[in-house]
């Protein structure tokens, strides 16, 4: 009888089921963008969490300044930081009761970006009296929260903004006193202002041109292309616009607007602008439109040289309505590039990055236009197709993105805020 419980516990251990493996390290955290006092954080799934604790750091003991977080999905904010500073992240997964499901993830050392950075960007919102065939189209009622969101959450100092229109909006069929670009700049509140107030170049600035009380004054309102700055990060030394030639006399009035910043942290100065390019296609083998935008982009190159008397660095914005697969050719974009500009991206051939300024490219194989497709448009080359630019002089890239929320699946999350996405860039100024 000893000899069969002796033979027994012996097949049972045999049998018995093994213990179960430790729970694999997680990989590190990896910072998706950061500003001087945020950084933005995304990790992958650990499988059983539901909630996630993020612990972080200035030492890699986690002894000095430690603060733990809570977060329900796998992206985080860490806010409340110090600029120019690195930081040591890591993560765990907790279960539904709250309890780790595995250790914490390897540790990831991370950095603020210093306050001598400049980050710029540019975005066509879609104007407030523009539709679309698409099912994932809103009105600007419903997608005014998050263009602004998308600005603040890029964390930029200056942009500039396409199709803001300066007419009133119409809420409930009433006129609401508030142009687009009025509207987009109270929601980002304060400190961001708006580089000219003026709707319309009239003695009467908020009159439409075409009302016969307009009696003409330059003011510097540029239509619905506008630069907003935080006034608390730059300094506006001067501002105004260059109305630009036209196909035909009934479309849409098409502006330069530019101004001169001073950055805060640095003194330094530069010159910003922003454009929005006649975007009627030629059929056949009309090359009106086409020549038309070229003519746009000369005009402008001559406005910024006439402007920038002091020869400061320029930042030159907009969507061109026009790309590297445009017939003939993009022809804006070589007249800009041929005088001087240089593109963070390299996108002068079709999809491969050639000399790209940029030194980090996030995104950058994503389209510019989204159409408000829900599947986001995106390439398996180096870079997507972009209507919408950054171009540069006398700057260092030291970051490019295209700014698109996405799932795994490569479908946008949410309400898509514009057909247009957002796209921004951080630079170090040279002079």
């Amino acid at each position: 009888m000893a000899l069969t419980l002796v033979v027994g516990l012996f097949m049972g251990l045999l049998t018995a089921p093994p213990a179960q493996a430790a729970a694999k390290r997680a990989k590190a955290p990896v910072k998706t963008t950061s500003s001087p006092t945020t950084i933005t954080l995304r990790w992958e799934a650990i499988a059983g969490a539901v909630s996630y604790r993020v612990a972080s750091a200035t030492d890699a003991k986690f002894d000095t300044n430690r603060r733990v977080d809570a977060s329900s999905g796998v992206t985080f904010d860490l806010t409340g930081l110090q600029a120019a500073t690195a930081y040591y992240v890591k993560v765990r997964g907790l279960n539904a009761k709250g309890k780790p499901v595995g250790p914490y993830s390897m540790t990831a050392k991370l950095k603020t970006r210093p306050l001598t950075d400049l980050r710029v960007g540019s975005y066509n919102v879609n104007c407030a009296t523009c539709t679309s065939t698409s099912p994932d189209f809103n009105p600007w009622a419903t997608r005014r929260t998050l263009v602004a969101a998308n600005i603040l959450a890029a964390d930029l100092d200056v942009i500039g903004v396409q199709e803001a229109t300066q007419g009133q909006l119409v809420v409930d069929g009433k006129k609401s006193g508030v142009s687009q670009y009025e509207d987009l700049v109270n929601l980002l509140g304060s400190p961001w202002k708006v580089s000219v107030k003026a709707r319309y170049n009239c003695v009467r600035s908020t009159t439409p041109t075409d009302w016969d009380s307009c009696v003409p004054k330059d003011r510097g309102a540029s239509g619905g292309a506008r630069i907003l700055y935080r006034s608390d990060r730059l300094t506006k030394i001067a501002a105004g616009s260059k109305k630009l030639s036209e196909a035909s006399p009934e479309l849409t009035d098409r502006f330069l607007a530019w101004a001169v910043f001073e950055q805060k942290s640095t003194g330094k100065r530069f010159f910003f602008a922003t454009t929005h390019l006649e975007p009627l296609k030629d059929t056949g083998k009309s090359r009106k439109y086409y020549n038309t935008r070229v003519k746009q982009a000369k005009e402008i190159v001559a406005e910024i040289k006439a402007k920038n008397t002091d020869n400061l660095p320029v930042v030159m914005t907009g969507d061109l309505n026009s790309y590297n697969w445009s017939v003939p050719d993009n022809g804006p974009y070589k007249v800009l590039i041929g005088d001087g500009f240089a593109d963070p991206l390299g996108n002068s051939a079709r999809g491969q990055a050639i000399s790209p300024t940029a030194k980090v490219r996030l995104n950058a194989n994503f389209d510019s236009f989204n159409n408000y497709e829900r599947v986001a448009r995106q390439r398996v080359t180096d870079n997507g197709v972009y209507l919408d630019y950054i171009l540069t002089k006398q700057a260092t890239v030291l970051e490019w993105q295209t700014v698109v929320k996405v799932d795994q699946s490569g479908k946008f999350t949410g309400v898509i805020p514009s057909d247009h996405n957002l796209v921004r860039a951080t630079l170090k100024l040279n002079s």
